[in-house]
């Protein structure tokens, strides 16, 4: 073969080798060395591998005996490693238990949201039970049995006082944060006194607490559910209190002209005039027997129309007496019929009864009488009679009254004791009080808040520690604007006879509150009582129409932490 050949041959092969070694090298994945031709790449042995061949050989050499000690100290070994992971999940549950227990995920945690504020379970839990706790005195009048849970028991169909104390909570607290949201807008905040309203609050939490042995956070976790706490309480009772004040300032910021009271009034006599009238209810009354087993047994048919024609010819009589003005007579129906005294009611009390409209009627002239069934339905929509209504008509007058402000430091007479130092009674078994010891203590409180200067300040510093009044004694036994019906029978004669001027007292014996009063007057309303009441539904409706108006602006939304409420 030619020379020229010869290297024509290497090249030629040079390039193939080339070209060939190119084309393997494109092949290989990225970051993989290729191995060097005619050598096999060895596998990987994994972490696991080489230890259990370390382990291998450590038992090789070892007697039978050596190798089975050696296997069960691994055992062990691997064992503690178990338990120790284990106990640090369980510890790591326990933990995240613990702290869902304590609340702190429904103190933080947002379950309501309204507009840009957002409140947690707890603070929903403070107007839940706050509902709870003002419904469970009178639970029995409106089966509410307060020993089953609420979610088991329907206030009507297809919803259960659970419901509707939650959502009575979420309907309160977004109005409150509608009302704080509109009052950062006004650039309004709470007042010097509303913070002095705050501050007293919290104090009497706390004095509660201390006289009681209590301590503070479990007295409110007894109160508003168990994931309410201090701070918790202090900043709801703050909100609560920055919402009524803007509600107020909003509120009397309506102006009413004395035009729009005249006709308000118009429009709605009959529930701002006094009535007096007599009424009494003589009842079917019919005697339930029970079987042999105890159960009460509905009366039959016959026993019902006796009933019925007894109390027909008793509220006759009735009538009868009360036409001819025979007040002995009407006396002695009444114990006889058993009736019930349904006299001289304010309007929001008699405007339900059935004789409502007659004694209404503006024809009505003094000594009118009439005689009203009362009818209901029953389960199966029959009429039921319950009774007659017997009414005499008096009079009809719009009350020229004025609101009055005073204070008050009421002594509680205690129970009159015998010889034997137990307490007297009357023949019907009710208490007989010690009036007299009450009007000395009065009498005394008296000439002590005389010898310190005898106004206003020297009296309020006398009512907290001497008041049996809780409504007044942490406020300086003040009321403000009270009206006649606000008040006692004994308070009523003495204030509103308006001929009193600012700094007159009095010592009255109450027996409306069982004991004596220490009254002293500061001033009567500028407006009669009548009018201000005018004012009050015309600026309420001015304010519903105004919050109607905002309230759409604000959307509300509930998180899955509402559930806890």
């Amino acid at each position: 073969m030619g020379e020229e050949n010869k290297n024509n041959l290497t090249e030629e092969k040079s390039e193939s080798i080339q070209t060939e070694d190119t084309v393997k090298e494109t092949e290989q994945p990225d970051k993989v060395k290729t191995q060097p031709e005619g050598k096999k790449e060895k596998p990987q042995k994994t972490k696991k591998e080489r230890k259990s061949r370390k382990e291998e050989e450590a038992l090789a050499g070892l007697s039978m005996k050596g190798r089975q000690k050696v296997l069960e100290e691994r055992k062990e070994k691997r064992r503690k490693k178990w338990y120790i992971a284990l106990g640090i999940v369980i510890v790591v549950l326990i933990a995240g238990l613990l702290f869902f227990d304590s609340g702190c995920l429904q103190r933080s945690l947002t379950a309501l949201k309204v507009g840009n504020k957002s409140y947690s379970a707890a603070e929903l839990d403070y107007y839940y039970y706050a509902g709870y706790n003002s419904y469970s005195p009178y639970a029995t009048y409106y089966g509410l049995d307060t020993s089953k849970s609420l979610k088991e028991q329907e206030i009507y169909s297809g919803t259960t006082w659970y419901d509707y104390f939650r959502d009575n909570a979420k309907n309160t607290l977004t109005n409150v944060a509608v009302l704080i949201q509109e009052a950062e807008k006004a650039d309004y905040s709470l007042s010097k006194e509303g913070q002095e309203t705050v501050d007293q609050n919290l104090q009497e939490l706390k004095d509660t607490c201390t006289e009681n042995g209590y301590t503070v956070s479990a007295y409110l976790s007894a109160s508003y559910g168990r994931y309410m706490n201090y701070n918790t309480y202090e900043k709801v009772v703050t909100n609560s209190q920055l919402a009524q004040e803007y509600e107020t300032k909003v509120k009397e910021s309506f102006d009413q002209t004395d035009k729009d009271v005249d006709n308000y009034y118009k429009e709605h006599k009959a529930e701002l005039d006094t009535f007096e009238y007599e009424a009494y209810l003589v009842p079917v009354s019919t005697d339930s027997g029970t079987d042999a087993d105890g159960n009460t047994e509905e009366p039959t048919e016959e026993e019902t129309a006796v009933a019925e024609t007894k109390a027909k010819k008793g509220a006759k009589a009735l009538k009868e007496a009360m036409t001819a003005g025979d007040e002995d007579k009407i006396k002695d129906l009444v114990e006889e019929y058993g009736a019930t005294d349904y006299s001289d009611q304010a309007y929001d009390s008699f405007s339900g009864y059935d004789f409502s409209d007659w004694l209404t009627d503006e024809k009505r002239e003094a000594g009118d009488v009439t005689s009203v069934k009362y009818e209901t339905e029953d389960s199966d929509e029959e009429t039921v009679l319950n009774g007659y209504y017997v009414v005499r008509f008096e009079k009809r007058y719009l009350d020229k009254s004025r609101d009055a402000t005073f204070r008050n430091i009421l002594v509680k007479a205690e129970a009159a004791k015998d010889e034997k130092d137990e307490a007297v009674t009357e023949e019907d078994g009710s208490t007989v009080y010690d009036y007299d010891a009450a009007k000395k203590t009065v009498e005394d409180l008296q000439k002590k808040w005389q010898k310190n200067g005898g106004d206003a300040d020297a009296f309020a510093d006398l009512t907290e520690k001497n008041s049996g009044d809780t409504t007044s004694s942490t406020n300086g036994g003040l009321y403000e604007d009270a009206a006649k019906d606000d008040v006692s029978d004994a308070l009523k004669t003495w204030l509103f006879d308006e001929t009193h001027k600012e700094g007159d007292y009095a010592i009255l014996k109450d027996e409306d509150n069982v004991g004596y009063q220490l009254v002293y007057f500061e001033s009567y309303s500028e407006k009669y009582h009548w009018q201000n009441v005018c004012i009050d539904a015309l600026q309420n409706a001015d304010y519903n129409d105004w919050y109607e108006g905002v309230a759409k602006d604000y959307k509300d939304s509930t998180t899955s932490m509402y559930h806890f409420v």
